[in-house]
Order: C-alpha cells, then structure tokens, then sequence
C-alpha cells in the first residue's frame, strides 16, 4: 500500500516550480500518494498529483485565518501519514497535526527571520524584533516537526532534523537546450519578484545605455508606487513586461533570452543565498550577470559576471562586454556543463525520496 502524503500551502500556486514540478512529482514516481491542498479553481489529478482545491481569495488575512483552517480539514478528510508544510504561517498546525498521529516535514523555502529583517515594516530596530520573535515561534513548532528542509547551507532551523534540499533547476525538462546566441539584438531577461531591493530599476536604467538591447521581466510587482518608478526610466521603452507565469514557460523565455540578470541588493537575506534563478539560466545556456556578494563569486564558479548592484557603469559595462556573441556562447556552454555535472534537481529529489522513506519507516 502506498503512503498518503499531503503538501499543504496557501501562499504557492497550484502549479509551483519547486513544490509541484519538483517535490510533489518526484515522490510520486517514487511511489507515494500525493495529494496537494492548495487555493485553486478546481480539484483534478495532474502527472500523478491530486490536487485539493481550497477557496481562492486575494486577502492575505482570510488565507492565514478561513483558507489555512479549511485546509486544516480537507487534509483530516484525506487520512494521510505524512504533512508536508511549505508555509511558515501555516507551522503553527505542527502541533495539532502531530497531537493526532501524523509526521510532520516543515519546508523552510527561505530562511523567514532574516527575510523579515529586509522587509519595509518599518525601523531597522522593529525588523529585527520581529525576526527574533518568529525566530522563536519557529522553534518551538518544530520541535513538533519530524524533519526540516532548508534550501541552504547556511540556514540552520535544527541540526538534528534538518536536510539541505536545494532548490536547482530540474535538468529533464524538454524546454532546457542551449539558446540562439545570434541576431543583432542582445535581450536580457530577469525573473523572480520586481521589488526595489531586487534592483530592478537598476536594471533599466542601465539598459537605457545599450544599444540594441532589450529586457525582459518576468514576476509579479509587489508596489505599484515602484513599478511607477522603473514606468518612469528612459529605459522602460526597452522593457516587456510578463507577468507571472508557469516554469514550463518561464524557461521558454529563457530560451529565446540571451543573458540573465541577478543584480540584488547586499540585504542580510540575500548575502549567503543562492537564487534558484541564476540556476535555471545557466542551465538554459544564458550566462548571468549578478551581485558581487563573496558568497555568490564563490558558489557561481563558471558563466557568471560580477558587479556591485549600486554602480551603474558597473553593470552597463558588463552588459556591453556581453553583447558579443563569441563571449555570450562561450560564457553560456562553461555554465551550462558546470550546472548539469554539479546542480540538478535530480539529484536532490534522491535526497527528499530518501528522507521520506526514513519517516515512512
């Protein structure tokens, strides 16, 4: 009989890269029962996943008090063995799930107490209290989890039961082959939130600078007042705007890019981070332009070129350096080799099938 597995996020859409496309399925080839609880429109059976569709609602608060509780419900309807929480607002279920019998995985997807320190909630001073106060929170509710999963090394939630599960590009997928490096236009291409400490202005002001350059922007803006800002910039003229969008089609944009871009701040969240994104352009053959963090030049050993997020000419001259073609092909092929032979989720879903069959037991 297989075991009955639940993932359970309010926050994530239906069809997530990293829970869907990657966790979810994975398991499923693996041999488990997978049912997803998720706001969507429907309830159907999707590459071997059921999904278990909650009420959608655009309200931050019915999410965190009506959709989480009515999750809650529809997980105790489907008898499963195991939870898999991928919210850190819904962690505060650890106890009642494990009150009744059921093993516990919480997926820290970012490490939570330092994101809040970079969040606009207001004083440096207010920040940090409350990361230390759902620092605290956190801990206390894993002690009720049976393992956790962090994306990073150096995200330490609990040395007994944490795994390092990374969140790398998944190799298999058809989309993923080496771009067209040739034609006269250069197009970059950003992907992941638009939020001003993810430099996106910066990135348009500089493309303003290059001849025969575009920019592509993928994600959703978190502030209308910053999206205005970056409207307002000579370089906006350059830019498409694309929304959020699916992996499968995320990475299709990718194909047809030529360079990615990274340029984020040096926030305490981001300074030992290691951005799925950069990941998946190297594996579609882009090479990246990023933020000059020491961690980040040590990790992002091949196609990769660093500058300091708030130096203009900086990037603008990285940019120009790789409107060569000759250099964008050669750059792309490095990083390319470099991701399939160090970086694929294939080898982490072993580790998350792995530590499955551990609590399985």
């Amino acid at each position: 009989m297989k075991t009955k597995v639940a993932h359970f996020t309010t926050l994530h859409p239906p069809f997530d890269s990293r829970i869907f496309m990657k966790e979810c399925v994975s398991l499923a080839k693996a041999g488990y029962e997978i049912s997803l609880v998720v706001p969507h429109s429907e309830s159907l059976v999707r590459e071997g996943v059921k999904i278990v569709a909650l009420p959608k609602t655009t309200s931050r608060l019915k999410k965190l008090f009506i959709t989480a509780w009515q999750g809650f419900f529809a997980i105790m309807k489907l008898n499963v063995k195991i939870i898999h929480i991928h919210d850190p607002e819904l962690i505060r279920f650890a106890p009642l799930f494990w009150l009744l019998g059921k093993k516990v995985i919480f997926d820290s997807h970012e490490y939570v107490s330092r994101q809040i320190e970079s969040k606009p909630l207001g004083p440096p001073f207010l920040r940090k209290t409350f990361g230390f106060l759902y620092s605290c929170a956190e801990q206390f509710y894993i002690l009720f989890c049976s393992r956790v999963i962090v994306t990073e090394t150096e995200q330490i939630l609990s040395k007994r039961k944490q795994a390092v599960i990374r969140n790398y590009p998944i190799l298999s997928l058809p989309q993923i082959k080496l771009t067209d490096q040739t034609g006269k236009i250069t197009r970059f291409i950003y992907c992941g939130g638009l939020t001003e400490i993810r430099g996106i202005y910066e990135c348009i002001e500089a493309i303003s600078e290059i001849e025969d350059a575009t920019l592509t922007l993928i994600g959703a803006w978190d502030f209308e007042e910053y999206r205005q800002k970056c409207v307002s910039s000579k370089g906006w003229k350059q830019v498409t705007e694309v929304g959020h969008l699916p992996a499968t089609e995320v990475y299709q944009h990718y194909v047809n890019s030529h360079v990615g871009l990274a340029i984020l701040y040096p926030e305490k969240n981001y300074l030992n981070s290691t951005p799925v994104k950069v990941f998946e352009y190297l594996a579609c053959g882009l090479p990246v332009i990023m933020s000059n963090f020491p961690y980040w030049e040590k990790t992002f050993v091949e196609g990769c070129y660093f500058v300091t997020p708030s130096n203009k000419q900086e990037m603008i001259s990285a940019m120009k350096q790789l409107q060569s073609e000759s250099l964008r092909l050669e750059s792309g092929k490095r990083g390319n080799v470099w991701v399939k032979e160090n970086c694929s989720w294939e080898n982490e879903a072993r580790t998350l099938v792995q530590l499955y069959n551990e609590i399985s037991k």
